[in-house]
């Protein structure tokens, strides 16, 4: 069984690994609009 530290800290990881895969994309957005629709009815 995992204890809840090794859980936190795969999850941190996990999050670092998704950022620096983004990072260059967030990085040509830079000083535009975005809109992201989360949930609800179109």
């Amino acid at each position: 069984m995992i204890s809840d530290s090794n859980t936190k800290l795969m999850s941190s990881l996990e999050k670092v690994s998704i950022l620096s895969e983004i990072f260059p994309s967030i990085r040509k957005l830079h000083g535009k609009t975005i809109v992201i629709k989360y949930g609800g009815m179109q």
